[in-house]
């Protein structure tokens, strides 16, 4: 194969490779900034999937449903245990969007992956708890 050959096709498939690398970026929302952060200081947690913040925002937990707390349910006070041991009150947590899933419930509360020192409480406060996550799109 001659040598001005094997540059044309080392340079195809450098552009081959480059658009899949933009393509997966794209896909991951890397590249549209699409994942939106926020952060906020835990002032309550209301039951298993929801918490209050100080500055007033009372956020829902993406993709977990757990019983509600007084109703008489199984594991609603292990639910809630778990919920304050993966963001307790008075710290600091990373709040995420997912740009494929609705921003806000039915009741108008923000829908948001909660992350505290790396950890995703979403699913993690479910592993012990007799719940299971959401894989359904929220109302």
């Amino acid at each position: 194969m001659g040598s001005r050959r094997r540059d044309t096709i080392g340079r195809l498939l450098a552009v081959v490779a480059a658009g899949i690398a933009l393509t997966a970026l794209v896909a991951t929302g890397a590249a549209s900034g699409s994942q939106k952060v926020d952060t906020g200081v835990v002032a309550s947690v209301y039951d298993g999937d929801t918490l209050t913040l100080r500055d007033g925002r009372r956020i829902r937990l993406l993709q977990v449903d757990t019983p509600e707390l007084g109703s008489g349910e199984c594991y609603s006070r292990a639910a809630r245990t778990a919920l304050l041991r993966l963001a307790p009150i008075g710290q600091r947590v990373v709040l995420e969007i997912d740009p494929n899933l609705d921003r806000t419930d039915r009741y108008g509360r923000p829908l948001r992956y909660v992350k505290r020192n790396g950890v995703n409480a979403n699913p993690n406060s479910s592993a012990n708890t007799r719940h299971a996550p959401m894989m359904m799109r929220p109302i």
